[in-house]
Parts: structure tokens; C-alpha cells; sequence
């Protein structure tokens, strides 16, 4: 079978926009308190997305089978991740979560009732925020390539208030990390309504790091950082493959928080609860693959925030 082509057709310009837009999201640290108090009561519905059928119509006159199945393999893989995940992980209130199409929802929405009924959570690429999905097409040389994609979660017609980076094809990992890590961020708005901030929400957190083994991904890290990890960094930590890691995010491993750099932002997360334990602009720089490496200044700047700490 022929090895079908999956990449990213984007611009120089276009790429550092996407940088930019990476650490403008990442540094939004909290939600709106009134959006996330009107989610709490309404109905979760997770975005489905069905292939584009221009796509699939333009690949099928062509006879390009092995392409379109790709594709469609693509499409599918996300969606049965959200509604897995979604399930899995979404614990911010107790109601039925849903699943529609783009389609079914705004033939929902019609009836303007329903407007104060639903929270919605869902991918998009580029383009009007609340109205864009995620979706990937192909170019005039018939190869799948897809744009910058964020997890989102809103109500309807309005713009999402809580947004997280992801790359072009959102993975496990990355749903389960930004839908456990926004159960925990909605909480903590509603319980510390009159002093809600993300420092002071870190400082309570703090104290949970020396208890976690950090798992740090081989891809995000360079050997010559993983030597200064060892020299700096003040608690147990094991460099995982992806797979491994995975696992332990996707499964909410009690015993393992995760380092990850979000292009404008350092965060160390609890895989069992998505709690932010620790937060820093140091270290930071996106790198040309699909990760965000980590470096040494990260590890120095923990080093010095948790002076007193022992390794265990």
C-alpha cells in the first residue's frame, strides 16, 4: 500500500501567527466566572464532525481509495476519541452528554429556547470560532493536509470561553488533558468566586509535586536537557515514550503528573485530576515538529521554586 502523504500546508508567516495564537491561548489562564457558572447547569454536547463530503466526492471521481480511506480513518479516530473521552473524563456536571453534527445542532438551534440549554465542547480550525470545525481537506495533489486546530469549549453563538492549543490532529492525550484540566479550572472558578486567580490556584497545588513521579516525553525533551533534569529538578521523574505517557493521562494515573510546553507556557498537570501544579514562562520555544520541546531554564525555574524539597 502506497504510504499516504499527512501534512501541514502552512506559510512562514502563517506559522508564527500560530505561535503567537499559541501563547495568547496558553496565558488566558482562568474563564469568565459567569460563563462557567451558566455551564454548570446545561447540557454537555460534543461536536461530531462527519467527512467533508466535497472531499469525499473529489477523492472517490478520482479513484483515489487508499487516500480517502485515510481520510475518513482520520475523521473517525477523532470522533470516537471525543465521545470516549468526553465520557471518560468530563466530570464538571452530571448531565448527559450529547453528540450531534455541526448540521443537527443548528437545526437544534432554531428554536431559540434551546439557546440557555447547552455548553458545547468541540474542535475547531481556523475560522469563525464558533462556527468552524475541525476538518481536514486535500490539496491538488491529492494528499490529506489539515490547519491549526483548538479544543474549545463555549455556549452556543458565542465565542468559547475556555480555549486550548492543539496541534493538527488532536490525540488522546491532548482531550484528555484539556477536558480533565477544565473540569478542575471550572471547579476551582465556582469555589473561589471572590479570589479566583490562577497564581494563587498554583500556590494551593504546589504541594502535591513532591508526591507525583514526573513523566516527561522523550520527543519533548533533548538528551542534553534530560542530563540537567537530573541535576536540577528537586523530585522523582522518569522520560516516557509517547505511548507511555499516554497512558498515564488517558487512564488519569494518581501516581503521575506530565511536564508539557504549550508554546507560551510550562505547565507540570496531575494526570488524575488535570490540577496545574506548576506554571512558568521559562523554558519556552516551539520547536518544527509536532512538539513543544522543554529546556533547562523550566527545570531551573522549579528548581528555585521548590528550594527545600527533597528528592525522594
Amino acid at each position: 500500500m502506497k504510504t499516504i502523504k499527512v501534512f501541514s500546508f502552512i506559510l512562514s508567516f502563517v506559522f508564527f501567527a500560530t505561535i503567537l495564537h499559541a501563547q495568547k491561548i496558553q496565558n488566558v489562564q482562568m474563564a469568565n466566572y459567569k460563563d462557567v457558572l451558566a455551564a454548570k447547569d446545561r447540557q454537555p454536547i460534543v461536536i461530531v464532525n462527519p467527512p467533508n463530503p466535497d472531499v469525499v466526492n473529489s477523492l472517490t471521481k478520482k479513484g483515489k481509495i487508499e487516500v480517502l480511506q485515510a481520510y475518513q480513518q482520520i475523521i473517525g479516530n477523532y470522533n470516537d476519541n471525543m465521545k470516549a473521552l468526553v465520557k471518560k473524563f468530563w466530570t464538571f456536571n452530571s448531565k448527559e452528554v450529547l453528540f450531534k453534527t455541526r448540521v443537527e445542532l443548528n437545526e437544534m438551534l432554531k428554536d431559540k429556547s434551546q439557546l440557555d440549554k447547552y455548553v458545547l465542547i468541540y474542535c475547531y480550525s481556523w475560522g469563525p470560532l464558533y462556527k468552524s470545525d475541525f476538518d481536514w481537506k486535500v490539496d491538488k495533489w491529492d494528499q490529506i493536509y489539515g490547519t491549526q486546530t483548538n479544543f474549545a469549549i463555549g455556549l452556543p453563538n458565542e465565542r468559547p470561553f475556555y480555549l486550548e492549543h492543539v496541534h493538527l490532529i488532536p490525540t488522546p492525550t491532548d482531550l484528555a488533558e484539556y477536558i480533565s484540566k477544565a473540569n478542575y479550572d471550572f471547579t476551582y472558578i465556582l469555589n473561589h468566586k471572590d479570589n479566583c486567580s490562577f497564581k494563587e490556584m498554583i500556590s494551593e497545588n504546589r504541594n502535591i509535586l513532591g508526591k507525583k513521579t514526573l513523566l516527561i516525553c522523550k520527543k519533548a525533551i533533548s538528551p542534553k536537557v534530560i542530563n540537567d533534569v537530573s541535576m536540577y529538578y528537586p523530585c522523582p521523574y522518569k522520560v516516557v515514550d509517547s505511548i507511555e505517557m499516554e497512558h498515564a493521562i488517558t487512564t488519569g494515573d494518581p501516581t503521575c503528573a506530565y511536564a508539557i510546553n504549550g508554546g507560551g507556557s510550562c505547565y507540570i498537570i496531575n494526570c488524575a485530576d488535570g490540577a496545574s501544579i506548576i506554571y512558568t514562562d521559562k523554558g519556552v520555544g516551539a520547536t518544527y515538529t509536532n512538539d513543544f520541546e522543554l529546556r533547562k531554564d523550566f527545570f531551573i525555574e522549579i528548581a528555585n521554586d521548590c528550594k527545600g524539597d527533597k528528592k525522594k
